[in-house]
């Protein structure tokens, strides 16, 4: 099976999900360092910060495909911290993955009803004048 191994998800004693190191060599510059991740959630951080006008750099690694550990790398201006920043976008994208859980869930329901109001022809129950018309040899005798 291509299940994922779910141990890979629990972390070591003693160890944080999320640690940071200020950068005491650039100015409003931090390391963050993501335990159990990958590339998704560096991507993603990495975008959703990208697109706040008070981030000056952001970026991510992963040292090796076999390590499951994301740096990431912020630096803002004067005006905010990388910390506020990296809240701010985790809060942003936890929102995001909310509504597109919603919808998902409205369109998974939209299409149960409507599965369910199929005939046993297995056609959506529609007037008759919604379908083509049948060719003279489907045609029934009346």
């Amino acid at each position: 099976m291509n299940a994922p191994n779910r141990d890979n998800f629990n972390l070591p004693e003693g160890v944080k999900k999320i640690s940071f190191e200020e950068d005491h060599n650039i100015e409003n510059a931090v390391t963050f360092k993501i335990e159990k991740e990958d590339h998704t959630i560096g991507n993603l951080l990495h975008r959703q910060l990208l697109k706040e006008k008070q981030i000056v750099f952001a970026g991510y690694k992963v040292k090796h495909p076999f390590e499951e550990t994301v740096i990431v790398r912020v630096q803002t201006t004067k005006e905010t911290t990388p910390q506020t920043m990296m809240t701010k976008a985790v809060s942003d994208l936890m929102s995001v993955t909310g509504f597109l859980t919603s919808k998902f869930t409205e369109q998974v329901e939209k299409a149960i009803a409507k599965s369910q109001t199929c005939n046993n022809t297995g056609l959506p129950n529609h007037d008759s004048s919604s379908y083509l018309p049948m060719s003279p040899i489907e045609q029934q005798p009346s």
